[in-house]
């Protein structure tokens, strides 16, 4: 989701979902995550599984009880998320967790919200400047007081 909502907000100028993310350890996530997936499982639209992936090792996936409903979705929308999933497909969760410790990621602090128009910002390699210089802009702006810190 933060991939599709990120690059969303940088080619259209507004998220898929426009769920609030924060950062965590292993990198972004949405901050209603847990409520999403179980109204979900409520509903009947997902299961949570836990699956054999070799070498005595599980992972544990959600997995699609129906098809997904996409009537809410413009057709260039749709692209974008298909052009995510392919990036992604091949990386395993390490992968993609790394891929998503980029500048966004890197400038905050754990638990703090990560600003939609962070989508703007180069993931060039980070700097303490950089960092200074984002701290800087966030006060600038009212990027605190807007997403404010857990």
């Amino acid at each position: 989701m933060y991939h599709s909502d990120f690059r969303a907000f940088e080619r259209f100028g507004a998220p898929l979902t426009g769920t609030p993310y924060f950062k965590l350890k292993k990198g972004p996530a949405p901050k209603a995550l847990m409520i999403f997936r179980r109204q979900l499982e409520e509903e009947g639209a997902i299961k949570i599984a836990k699956v054999d992936i070799g070498g005595g090792r599980e992972q544990i996936r959600t997995v699609a009880l129906r098809d997904a409903i996409t009537d809410h979705f413009s057709v260039d929308e749709l692209q974008l998320v298909d052009e995510v999933i392919e990036e992604l497909w091949n990386q395993n969760a390490a992968e993609v967790s790394n891929a998503s410790h980029d500048i966004r990621w890197k400038v905050l602090e754990l638990k703090d919200d990560i600003p939609y128009e962070f989508a703007y910002l180069s993931n060039e390699d980070v700097t303490s400047q950089d960092i200074a210089r984002t701290h800087e802009l966030a006060a600038e702006h009212g990027w605190l007081e807007r997403y404010g810190r857990p």
